[in-house]
C-alpha cells in the first residue's frame, strides 16, 4: 500500500514520465465521449472488501474516502494535474499525483525513486508485491484511444530483487490497458453509466541468465469511471496467484458509497 507517501512526493523535484506506446495503431470503434474535471475538495466515500481465493467477499467492509486536494499542479511541464488524497484513518494516508489530458486521459504517479528489499529474503511474496503494486508509475486510463482500444501504458522494464545472500531474481513488468465500453453500474451511492477500463500489470520472474521465466503473474484491475461524477466509482481486482509462491495478494472490491 502506498501509505504516507506525501513526504515522498514533496521530496521528488523532477518527475520523469514514461511515454505511452500504442499497441493497436487503429483503435477499434469511435472515440469515447467523455470529459473529466474533478471538483476541488469534493469527497468520495468508499467501502472496500477483501476477497477469498474464489473472489467472494470474505472480510470487510473497510471504509475510506478520496478527494481532489489541489488542481492545476505542474507535472512534466503541464499545469493540468491534480493531487488526489486517500484517507483510510489518521495513520494511513495515500497521496497520488494525477494528470488529465484531453479531458480524460489519466496519468497516475506513484513513487519509483526508492526500492527497499531489506525483508525480501524472509518474504519473497512481500518483495514482489512491493514491486508490482506499489512502485510503478502508470497511465491508468487513456480513454481517448477509442472504444475497444488496447494500449501499452508502461513499456517493459526490469527490476532486480535479492531473495537470498547469493540469489537474485529479475522481475520484468509491462502494463497494458484496454477500453471496454460503457456499462450501467450499481454501487451503494446509486446507479451510474460508467466507462470500464481493464488494467493488466504483466510480470515475469527470471533467474539471471536463464532464457525462460520461471513464473508469470498478471495483476488485473477493472475500473469504472463516471463522467457525471468526474471520478471512478468502482474497482475490482481479482485474487493474484503465482505458481511458485501461491496467493500473492487477495482480491479486492471498492465501491462508492456517497459524495459530499
Amino acid at each position: 500500500m502506498k501509505s504516507l507517501f506525501i513526504i515522498s512526493f514533496i521530496l521528488v523535484t523532477s518527475l520523469l514520465f514514461v511515454s505511452c506506446e500504442k499497441k493497436d495503431e487503429n483503435p477499434t470503434g469511435p472515440g469515447v465521449q467523455f470529459n473529466l474535471d474533478p471538483q476541488l475538495n469534493k469527497v468520495y466515500n468508499f467501502q472496500r472488501w477483501l476477497l477469498d481465493s474464489l473472489d467472494q467477499k470474505r472480510e470487510g467492509p473497510f471504509y475510506f474516502n478520496e478527494r481532489c486536494a489541489a488542481k492545476n499542479l505542474n507535472i512534466g511541464g503541464k499545469n493540468d494535474a491534480f493531487l488526489s488524497i486517500r484517507f483510510e484513518n489518521q495513520y494511513n494516508i495515500d497521496s497520488v499525483y494525477l494528470r488529465a489530458e484531453n479531458g480524460k486521459d489519466i496519468y497516475e504517479w506513484m513513487d519509483t525513486t526508492n526500492f527497499f528489499f531489506e525483508d525480501a529474503r524472509l518474504n519473497i511474496k512481500h518483495a514482489l508485491q512491493k514491486v508490482l503494486k506499489n512502485y510503478v508509475w502508470v497511465p491508468r486510463f487513456l480513454l481517448s484511444k477509442g472504444n475497444g482500444a488496447e494500449y501499452v501504458t508502461l513499456p517493459k522494464r526490469i527490476y532486480t530483487v535479492q531473495v537470498d545472500t547469493n540469489l537474485f531474481f529479475n522481475v520484468s513488468l509491462e502494463v497494458i490497458c484496454k477500453n471496454e465500453d460503457f456499462e450501467n453500474i450499481s454501487v451503494p451511492a446509486g446507479n451510474y453509466k460508467a466507462y470500464k477500463v481493464k488494467v493488466v500489470i504483466k510480470a515475469e520472474i527470471f533467474i539471471p541468465q536463464a532464457p525462460q521465466p520461471i513464473d508469470k503473474i498478471d495483476f488485473v484491475q477493472y475500473y469504472w469511471i463516471s463522467d457525471d461524477l468526474d471520478w471512478w466509482i468502482k474497482m475490482f481486482s481479482p485474487t493474484v496467484k503465482s505458481s511458485l509462491f501461491g496467493i500473492l495478494a487477495p482480491g479486492e472490491i471498492e465501491e462508492l458509497i456517497s459524495t459530499q
